[in-house]
């Protein structure tokens, strides 16, 4: 089961609120995670849901509730009249890996950690960190000067 849900738009710091300042879905988060291939294929991203979840947790319960959302996140958007290529998902493809129900101002919401496998993506501020894949080759350069000692 999908529930239809869409990501709250942020600014890029919580300092800014201008009005017209862009508005993105969410921020790559820079800290160390305990997430297999962090830094090298999977990113962590930060993000909200603006969903009453008091109505759906009775019925689903909180694991079956987020599932749902992030099922929906995944499914690319339909394709248009004509178009050949099937569309991607807006977001790459999405694992959960931490969740808070919260309530602030009297709007619940759904705090998400999300796991994606684009380094870049122009809905989220910022980019995944990307971490060294083994050691660096030597040059040609520095291996000749080492062979002539």
């Amino acid at each position: 089961m999908s529930l239809k849900c869409h990501l709250r738009e942020i600014p890029k710091n919580s300092m800014s609120s201008a009005p017209d300042s862009p508005l993105r879905c969410g921020r790559y988060l820079k800290s160390m995670f305990g997430v297999e291939g962090f830094g090298h294929t999977r990113w962590i991203v930060g993000c909200y849901i603006d969903v009453d979840y008091s109505k759906y947790i009775k019925d689903l319960g909180e694991q079956a509730l987020i599932e749902a959302c992030v099922s929906y996140l995944n499914t690319p958007p339909e394709r248009k009249r004509f178009q050949r290529t099937p569309r991607k998902a807006l977001y790459g493809k999405l694992e959960l890996h931490a969740y808070r129900l919260r309530e602030s101002n009297g709007k619940r919401f759904i705090e998400l950690e999300l796991i994606t496998d684009e380094q870049k993506n122009k809905n989220f501020w910022g980019e995944g960190i990307k971490f060294d894949q083994g050691r660096k080759k030597r040059s040609s350069k520095d291996r000749s000067i080492s062979c002539r000692q």
